[in-house]
């Protein structure tokens, strides 16, 4: 019972990224909500459960280069979204290319790429667990379960409540993206 418990705590930490990069997708990209309702919990969630796998299987080999890169390449993901997603919010602020703005929807690329950026702790996650030998197949189903809940829960909140902030949920979504990824370089 405390493996499962330090497990799941382990699972509800990692998840924070994905549910921070999906609440501002909602804030930026409103009208995808309905695609967006299942892609993004089903993204992250599969990310977050694959990853701590790939870890654990390529643990000998490739611990070294995922430890020295990981940050690094986290940053640049998301702060190459999150800083688009400032300048579409800065642009439609003052009124430039509003058709244009308005018509950005969330790719399916965008979202594999934010998967992948918010899940790379967890395949260190998974390094970690293979040196200590804690069973994988376990603590992949509850960080992906407990990444596609937590993410799921915070589309629907961000749908309900995001509206309040108007024209600045944008320049905070791309805030929060720029924000994680600068804790991942430094983290």
């Amino acid at each position: 019972m405390n493996n499962f418990i330090l497990v799941f705590g382990i699972a509800f930490g990692l998840s924070m990224d994905a549910v921070a990069v999906s609440f501002s997708d909602i804030l930026h990209y409103p009208n995808d909500y309905r695609r967006c309702y299942w892609q993004l919990p089903l993204a992250f969630g599969l990310f977050q459960g694959l990853m701590p796998v790939l870890g654990y299987a390529a643990a000998s080999f490739f611990a070294v280069y995922f430890e020295r890169f990981a940050g690094p390449l986290s940053f640049v993901i998301l702060a190459w979204i999150g800083g688009r997603m400032l300048w579409s919010a800065f642009k439609k602020r003052r009124g430039e290319a509003a058709d244009e703005v308005e018509a950005t929807r969330l790719s399916l690329s965008t979202i594999v790429m934010q998967a992948l950026a918010t899940s790379i702790d967890a395949l260190m996650v998974g390094v970690s667990f293979s040196l200590t030998g804690t069973p994988i197949v376990s603590a992949a189903i509850t960080f992906l379960v407990t990444t596609a809940v937590l993410t799921l829960i915070t589309v629907a909140v961000a749908k309900r409540f995001g509206h309040y902030l108007g024209v600045y949920a944008e320049f905070l979504g791309g805030a929060i993206l720029i924000l994680i990824g600068i804790k991942n370089l430094f983290g």
